[in-house]
């Protein structure tokens, strides 16, 4: 009896178990079938724009600028780009001692620049995620310094040739009657040439003598007639200047202001002592003559000097006026020269 009653468990069991299976079973199918259904529309759907057309889509190009300060101080931040899209460069913010910003150059060397400062760009570089680095370019605004000092018996004076009374001169002139000076100039950078004329080059275009580069120069110059013949075809008084310029165009100016005076005759010769009017506030006075036979004196402040055999007498006086003598009074056609300058 027992043994009937498990069995027709087992065969209940059995049955749940069939039922179930087919319950599986039934529901994979559905699912496959609707799988194979949804292929189908997807392969409909495909089919059925099979001739649409699609279009490429671009990203622009993207690069970075830094900025180099190049010699100057400070920071920059960096710009991000995007090519064929218009940008700004920023506005420099770097600086540098004893020098102007021109603007930016891709070349570190550069004296030009390539683009200015906060310009609008556009495709600097078509390359995708490149740095470009811009760097500062600059220019020396120091001018250089430029320094005088006089040498002392800078000036002689002869005649050679006969007095012309219908002209009132001599024929002929032998003339070194000239102011020496020393010029010293320095340059942060570099000197590169100078001059020495009577055109301001501050001002006027000048005829410059070039140099190897230097930041240091000193050189003497002699100011006035200089061998010139004759000495009335052209009046050496006047302001000189003495320039210096650097690879940059800056220039430094030193001035000497001289006048030049030429006096013949016995009238204007004296043995006692006779005031040289002084009407500029010249700081050096000078005074040459051509007879040999007699002594010239200059005197200005308690300090006398002299000047025998055609020779030269040289005083500082710091804006006074010089006296002169002789020791004799010589012919007519004795002349003497003398310089007021500073």
């Amino acid at each position: 009896m027992i043994w009937i009653s498990v069995k027709l468990y087992l065969i209940k069991k059995e049955s749940a178990m069939k039922n179930q299976l087919k319950k599986i079973i039934h529901c994979v199918l559905i699912t496959l079938i609707l799988q194979s259904q949804v292929l189908s529309v997807q392969a409909a759907q495909v089919k059925f724009d099979e001739n649409k057309k699609f279009s490429a889509v671009w990203r622009n190009n993207v690069y970075m600028i830094t900025y180099d300060p190049n010699g100057g101080s400070g920071s920059m931040s960096s710009q991000q780009f995007k090519y064929d899209n218009d940008a700004v460069l920023a506005q420099n913010t770097y600086s540098r001692n004893g020098y102007e910003f021109l603007g930016w150059s891709t070349d570190p060397g550069a004296t030009v620049p390539e683009y200015g400062n906060g310009q609008n760009v556009k495709n600097i570089t078509a390359d995708d995620n490149k740095i470009i680095t811009l760097y500062a370019v600059w220019r020396d605004n120091v001018a250089p310094t430029v320094s005088k000092s006089f040498t002392t018996a800078g000036t002689s004076m002869g005649v050679i040739g006969d007095f012309n009374p219908a002209t009132g001169r001599f024929d002929e002139y032998w003339q070194t009657c000239d102011v020496v000076v020393n010029f010293s100039a320095e340059d942060n950078v570099g000197i590169t040439g100078y001059y020495l004329g009577k055109t301001n080059p501050l001002v006027s275009q000048v005829a410059w003598t070039d140099m190897a580069s230097s930041k240091n120069l000193t050189t003497q110059k002699r100011i006035g007639l200089n061998g010139e013949n004759p000495l009335y075809a052209s009046d050496p008084s006047g302001t000189y200047y003495f320039a210096v310029r650097d690879a940059a165009g800056n220039i430094g100016v030193s001035t000497v202001e001289a006048q030049f005076t030429w006096v013949r005759g016995a009238a204007n010769y004296s043995t006692n002592w006779k005031s040289i009017p002084n009407t500029n506030g010249y700081t050096h006075f000078a005074i040459s003559y051509n007879h040999t036979s007699n002594c010239m004196y200059a005197n200005y402040g308690g300090t006398t000097v002299s000047a025998p055999n055609a020779g030269v007498c040289d005083l500082v006086v710091n804006g006074g006026s010089a006296n002169v003598k002789w020791d004799s009074i010589p012919d007519v056609q004795t002349s003497y020269y003398y310089i007021y300058y500073k």
